[in-house]
């Protein structure tokens, strides 16, 4: 993808060509999520949530758009953002691959909050979803496995939290290091403390 070897710019310009003269809001939401998608593998996060929010502005009726924007501004934003874009999404029909979304953002938020129990159940809950998945792409639930590493580390199974994190490592790009490193230091701190339940 451009955007992963450092070409945004020409990402960005190739997105504007498949927009349409007289786009609608729908196409406009669209190319939101596109550009979303270009930027958070560009590793510039505020212009992905800026991009989710616009979508939900153009789209509010798309659950799909308000679970994206609960994940980023769970990831790089605002807690509370992120609480009120999955009470947005709640009403609203989404796709497996949303609902997995805002599990995802659950647990980021109990992360963040210091919840353990919260993370791992949520982090459990996706990575059960996403092992069978059929569209499920390997970055994805690397991303999930990652998370579940801290989790896992956060609740004292050292060992398995390593080897989740084992796993995830060589499928996640640069621009998840924040995550590598929340679970690197998860577990560092159950070494730290002794702590080994499984």
């Amino acid at each position: 993808m451009l955007a992963a070897t450092g070409q945004l710019a020409a990402a960005l310009a190739r997105a504007d060509a498949l927009l349409p003269a007289q786009p609608t809001p729908q196409q406009l939401a669209g190319d939101q999520m596109l550009r979303l998608t270009l930027y958070a593998y560009a590793g510039r996060h505020d212009e992905a949530r800026a991009a989710a929010r616009e979508a939900t502005r153009l789209c509010p009726e798309v659950g799909a758009h308000w679970s994206e924007l609960a994940m980023q501004e769970a990831r790089y934003g605002s807690i509370d953002a992120a609480r009120e874009a999955l009470a947005q999404a709640a009403p609203l029909e989404r796709s497996a691959m949303a609902q997995r979304h805002e599990q995802l953002a659950l647990a980021l938020l109990a992360l963040r909050e210091d919840d353990g129990t919260l993370a791992l159940v949520e982090t459990a809950h996706v990575v059960e979803a996403l092992v069978g998945g059929a569209h499920t792409t390997s970055g994805y639930l690397a991303f999930a496995f990652a998370l579940h590493a801290a989790a896992l580390a956060g609740a004292g199974h050292v060992a398995d939290a390593k080897r989740f994190l084992a796993i995830a490592l060589p499928r996640l790009g640069p621009n998840e290091r924040d995550l590598v490193e929340r679970a690197e230091r998860a577990i560092a701190d159950a070494e730290r403390r002794g702590v080994e339940t499984g």
